[in-house]
């Protein structure tokens, strides 16, 4: 058996309460390809969507960090840097 879940936030109810609040662009309704622009001094708001990945739980990171210990070794890969080139000064 093969089962799943789903949950979506893009439904009439979910978009009219961002709606609501001003959250969603309205700049670029007649360019979507151009909403998303998060450090844009143009940016009014943004686009509903939808994604997936792993999770552990819907509200709780995994016990042990695996996904946070993930996003930062990727982050490492990105920047073409090694763990021994980052300094913490508190």
């Amino acid at each position: 058996m093969i089962a799943g879940g789903a949950e979506s936030a893009l439904c009439r109810f979910g978009i009219a309460g961002f709606a609501s609040m001003k959250a969603l662009s309205t700049k670029f309704n007649n360019k979507p390809e151009e909403v998303s622009r998060p450090c844009d001094e143009e940016r009014d708001g943004f686009a509903m969507g939808e994604g997936a990945g792993d999770a552990y739980h819907i509200t709780a990171p995994h016990p042990e960090g695996r996904g946070a210990f993930k996003a930062m070794q990727l982050a490492l890969k990105s920047a073409q840097i090694t763990l021994n080139q980052i300094v913490y000064y508190p």
